[in-house]
């Protein structure tokens, strides 16, 4: 939809540019004079295209969720529960008013396991170790609660000269 258009003949050759607004999501944008045709739709961005009924076929309720935004935690379309695997291999929870959750409203779920089990928030020190050494089963029996770091790396120094002896 064209809406106005600029005069701006001594600053280029195309004879100035243009505010459209946006056929997706309503913003205002501006196009040059040779991307501007008439009797097409305009989009600020490729990803206004793609979400428009031309670059997907959806339907009315998905469209609208669209319009309104990706939204954060269960209103965004790709919402899986709120459980993430981290790169280290350990499950991230999104836990939006926990005060120990970072920018992206996450804690570990072995740390949020332990807490609720000891009916208090862990203190940043303490560290939550698996007896297993498997970083996915967060049962409370397979969960060690250590003061600090430098008690947890005791433990294992133990564990490996344990191991060792045993050889």
């Amino acid at each position: 939809m064209i809406k106005n258009y600029i005069n701006t003949t001594n600053r280029n050759k195309t004879g100035g540019h243009f505010i459209l607004i946006c056929d997706w999501c309503g913003r205002k944008f501006f196009r040059n004079a040779y991307g501007v045709k008439k009797g097409r739709k305009h989009y600020c961005t490729r990803s206004c295209f793609h979400n428009s009924e031309i670059g997907r076929k959806i339907n009315d309720k998905q469209k609208e969720a669209l319009r309104l935004g990706r939204g954060n935690g269960k209103a965004n379309g790709n919402w899986k529960g709120g459980r993430t695997k981290h790169a280290n291999g350990y499950i991230y929870v999104h836990a939006l008013e926990h005060p120990s959750s970072g920018k992206r409203n996450q804690i570990f779920e072995h740390r949020l396991i332990m807490e609720k089990s000891l009916h208090r928030y862990l203190d940043s020190d303490e560290t939550v170790h698996h007896i297993d050494e498997n970083r996915e089963n967060n049962n409370i029996d397979n969960l060690m609660l250590f003061k600090n770091k430098k008690e947890h790396l005791n433990y294992h120094l133990m564990l490996k000269k344990y191991y060792e002896k045993s050889k």
